[in-house]
């Protein structure tokens, strides 16, 4: 439940900021898109789920693949999430 009540408290955060710069269509756009090549990529999964790989490595893979591709926003994001989690 505990995780449920943090991922709902970044999700609005991302919205409200989404909202507020007028890019919500772009971000929602960016998390179907990540959710779409997670859904694809069972070797980026991997590489997310595996706990030797330290959060700048991970950070710089998500870098690799999206940056000029989504909303600054939308890879801030992500990589804000990949650090904590």
């Amino acid at each position: 439940m505990k995780g449920t009540i943090v991922a709902s408290r970044y999700a609005k955060s991302l919205l409200d900021l989404s909202i507020e710069k007028n890019i919500l269509d772009k971000v929602n756009g960016d998390m179907v898109q990540l959710s779409e090549i997670c859904a694809e990529s069972a070797d980026l999964v991997s590489v997310l789920n595996n706990p030797t790989i330290n959060s700048v490595k991970k950070s710089e893979v998500f870098a690799a693949i999206f940056k000029g591709k989504i909303e600054d926003v939308s890879l801030d994001f992500i990589q804000l999430i990949t650090k904590k989690f």
